[in-house]
């Protein structure tokens, strides 16, 4: 009995020595403040810095805390707002993450080599890309992430969502389209991306592809001529020229008389749409003019209006 009285005795002392010390070191700054954990920061690091921004008064004071609850390996990287408080309250804010939330709009028609080239610059991220990373992989979409996230979780979170996508979508596919398999829907998403001025047009864009593709006429796609040149690493910032359109290139599709053998570009839930439910049209032929499209169903048709837009042109330079 005297043992466990004893024992007892000494949980409430220790309790008490407890909540006196946590009282008397809570720092005395009610401005909130900045506390930024790094992955890898140790215990003592992290003490440190809650001391230099005046949140806590003493680091071995909040260390012995820290190592009596048992979390000095619970404490997690991110960016805290805090101020002078409770250690208990701060130490729980740590382990649990209660960190700010950055959020990242990727946006539909960027190639891998551009969205990782955003993710590489984001300071929050830490960690060294994979190389596993394809053409096509990536979903545009906004993501959530906080200070000290690794890169490579996000990107396999991009991947994941553009499998997903693709996957729902190609069980409600047209099974009449001359789409083999989920790989060519995302090629020909990628293209009908980079051609469309807008959602609405799109599922016609796909129209006048699918019926190319059936029979076997090249699609003569510019944007797929300008990937051929850039290998998407950067803007060609030039109008395409005759000898561009003829660089034998398995990208060109005014070389080659299929798809090509990857996507172009990371494509957006509407142009996947599109590319799996084309719009029935006997077009064969469209042309960019004011930032939208007009459609033809034959040569002639299409060659005349070329040379309308053409002549427009010149007139509106001319003033």
């Amino acid at each position: 009995m005297k043992i466990i009285f004893v024992f007892i005795l000494l949980i409430a002392v220790c309790s008490t020595l407890l909540s006196f010390t946590i009282m008397l070191n809570s720092g005395s700054n009610e401005i909130k403040e900045m506390v930024i954990v790094d992955p890898g920061d140790t215990l003592r690091k992290i003490a440190s810095n809650l001391v230099e921004k005046h949140i806590i008064r003493n680091k071995t004071t909040f260390m012995i805390v820290t190592y009596i609850l048992q979390k000095q390996h619970l404490l997690k990287p991110g960016k805290y707002v805090m101020q002078s408080n409770n250690i208990l309250k701060i130490i729980q804010s740590l382990s649990e993450r209660d960190a700010l939330v950055h959020k990242i709009t990727i946006p539909e028609g960027l190639t891998t080599y551009q969205i990782l080239d955003i993710l590489q610059k984001k300071e929050e991220l830490f960690g060294t890309l994979s190389k596993d990373i394809n053409e096509g992989e990536l979903y545009p979409s906004t993501y959530y992430i906080r200070h000290g996230d690794n890169i490579n979780s996000l990107v396999n979170a991009m991947k994941q969502q553009m499998y997903n996508t693709a996957e729902k979508l190609w069980h409600e596919r047209n099974m009449s389209i001359p789409i083999a398999n989920k790989k060519d829907a995302i090629i020909l998403a990628s293209i009908i991306e980079k051609e469309a001025a807008n959602n609405d047009e799109k599922s016609e864009i796909s129209g006048v592809f699918i019926n190319r593709l059936y029979k076997k006429m090249k699609l003569q796609s510019d944007p797929t001529v300008i990937y051929a040149l850039t290998n998407g690493r950067w803007d060609l910032n030039r109008t395409l020229t005759k000898k561009d359109l003829q660089i034998p290139s398995e990208y060109n599709t005014y070389y080659i008389s299929a798809l090509p053998p990857a996507p172009i570009t990371n494509p957006g839930y509407e142009s996947i749409k599109a590319a799996l439910h084309p719009s029935k049209t006997d077009n064969l032929y469209f042309v960019s003019d004011d930032g939208c499209h007009i459609f033809s169903k034959t040569l002639k048709e299409h060659n005349a209006i070329r040379r309308k837009i053409k002549l427009k042109n010149i007139e509106q330079a001319a003033g």
